[in-house]
């Protein structure tokens, strides 16, 4: 955030995430659910007006930072497509894609089958630990690097439309802002 010029209260009004809770996150004593996270990535973009990738702000575990686990793997991404289907989740589309079962996935993450299941239907949002936990399982499972904004919408996909959706909201209050 600093290297952006963004302070606490404009990103706390920004994001609706209160300045305590940045406090909390900045100093490690809190980790942050992937809502919490998009919306703090999408505040960045707005008040900064650069590309900000949550990988920027936050560690996700990617290959950059665990190479051990993805030695070898040098297979390009497979994009997901955008929008979803009604209801379906990154998590679901992915493992779809790649026909994986929850109990595979749920295994390979270390995570519980009922916690996986509920990340896949969007019934819950996953902490960041359990993000890292599911990217690296999911990259053994795939065989490839899996990045963390395909599992979760971490904020930072321009084709979202929920974020083309935020960015006219905020075309629209500046142009009210200016008459």
């Amino acid at each position: 955030m600093d290297a952006l010029g963004i302070t606490p209260l404009p990103l706390a009004s920004e994001s609706g995430v209160s300045r305590q809770a940045l406090l909390r996150i900045r100093l490690g004593l809190e980790e942050p659910r992937v809502g919490t996270v998009a919306a703090i990535v999408r505040a960045c973009r707005r008040l900064s007006g650069k590309a900000v990738r949550a990988a920027d702000l936050f560690d996700l575990g990617e290959p950059g930072t665990d190479p051990h686990l993805l030695l070898g793997v040098t297979e390009a991404r497979k994009s997901l497509p955008l929008p979803l289907a009604e209801g379906e989740t990154r998590l679901a589309a992915l493992m779809t894609a790649h026909n994986l079962y929850p109990a595979q996935v749920a295994t390979a993450s270390r995570l519980s089958i009922n916690r996986v299941s509920s990340y896949m239907n969007g019934i819950d949002d996953a902490r960041l630990r359990n993000v890292r936990k599911l990217r690296a399982g999911l990259s053994l499972l795939v065989g490839r690097p899996v990045k963390a904004n395909e599992v979760f919408d971490l904020g930072e996909d321009e084709r979202d439309p929920r974020l083309r959706q935020l960015q006219r909201r905020g075309r629209s209050a500046t142009k009210r802002q200016s008459h």
